[in-house]
């Protein structure tokens, strides 16, 4: 092809512009955005809750306790989620009944299940007290009338 032949080339647009956008509305080489700490909008709080506010549906608190004779029978604090921020409580009653507090939650229902490492079966009632404290009985049905056992469990409240 002959240079002659070819067409002019038109001026070139201002090169200030990316796509009719200035560079300020873009964000320099490893910037932060004024607002990165948000999500659509949504502050960071609003994907992680951890308030004990009844009407969000989340768990409120999470325990699992090692049952034992030898477990404390005055109220000692144990790991687990509290939705409160505070402290978790339990002591042992006696065989097979423990009290448990998630200090500070308003949660007035709880459910338990044993920790179990086969097939066994065992009955766990778990008895409200006031908001945030639990009776926990645990009981081996076998056999026939059964006794109270002292059986790890764990106590989630909803």
């Amino acid at each position: 092809m002959k240079e002659s032949t070819l067409a002019t080339v038109p001026r070139a647009r201002d090169a200030t512009e990316v796509g009719g956008q200035s560079p300020a509305d873009f964000l320099p080489r490893k910037g932060t955005a004024v607002n990165s700490d948000k999500l659509g909008g949504l502050a960071r709080s609003s994907f992680v809750r951890r308030e004990c506010d009844p009407e969000t549906g989340q768990i409120k608190g999470v325990v699992t306790i090692t049952a034992s004779p030898t477990f404390s029978s005055t109220f000692t604090e144990v790991p687990g989620y509290n939705c409160s921020g505070q402290t978790i409580e339990a002591r042992r009653l006696s065989m097979g009944r423990y009290e448990i507090r998630f200090n500070g939650s308003p949660s007035t229902e709880a459910v338990a299940t044993p920790r179990v490492t086969g097939v066994e079966a065992y009955e766990i009632a778990v008895l409200p007290e006031t908001a945030g404290s639990f009776v926990v009985h645990l009981l081996n049905p076998n056999p026939p009338p059964g006794a109270f056992i002292d059986k790890s469990f764990t106590l989630m409240t909803p």
